[in-house]
């Protein structure tokens, strides 16, 4: 606290002294003073005061943790693109699901691809088809998720379970239920996948089907 209080008077005295404003905001945060820290650090900002990689990875994770992920998602972008932060598997999947909690799913899917291409990642496949299914872009869903299957994913019932999803929502019935029979075959998936296969049967014969 003592030291709180002298670099804000050091800051009121001195304000264009930016290495001042950063440390007054990295107190903030050590004191879980979390708003003011996040003030600190956007008024630092606004005055071209942040200049380094963790400058603006530290006001990015300010706004996350002021529930503000859509300001947090906004800064990594701009540094992404002016080079201040590495464009790497991390950070973009990072800045990815950021928007994705702003519910901001177009450019979630776009950031989750182009992290997951780097690596040639399914996991990071099957987020950009999550985020293609909550914007309602089941076409290109089902091609983040044939992605994800070629990459030999991990949690393939997990997958097959979203695929089968994709194409019941574009009425493709017999693709959707050879994905859910699939994933019936493997334990972790099989429960849910038996209770979409009779789901998709039922819809079929209603549509004039047959599986």
């Amino acid at each position: 606290p003592e030291a709180i209080t002298a670099v804000e008077n050091i800051v009121k005295n001195f304000p264009t002294e930016e290495s001042w404003w950063i440390q007054l905001g990295g107190f903030y945060a050590l004191t879980e003073q979390n708003d003011k820290a996040l003030s600190t650090y956007r008024l630092a900002n606004q005055q071209g005061f942040l200049k380094k990689e963790t400058d603006f990875k530290r006001l990015a994770q300010f706004y996350s943790n002021a529930g503000i992920p859509y300001k947090s998602a906004i800064v990594q972008e701009e540094q992404i693109n002016k080079g201040v932060l590495k464009k790497d598997e991390k950070s973009l999947s990072i800045m990815a699901q950021t928007f994705q909690n702003a519910r901001e799913f177009a450019k979630a899917a776009k950031y989750y691809g182009e992290a997951a291409e780097i690596k040639n990642d399914a996991d990071l496949y099957r987020k950009q088809g999550i985020a293609f299914m909550a914007n309602e872009e089941f076409s290109k869903a089902v091609a983040a998720f044939d992605k994800a299957l070629k990459a030999k994913p991990k949690r393939k019932g997990q997958l097959l379970l979203a695929l089968g999803e994709a194409q019941f929502y574009l009425e493709n019935w017999k693709k959707s239920y050879a994905a859910f029979s699939e994933a019936s075959d493997i334990k972790r998936s099989a429960r849910t996948a038996k209770g979409w296969i009779g789901f998709v049967k039922d819809t079929a014969n209603r549509k004039g089907v047959t599986l």
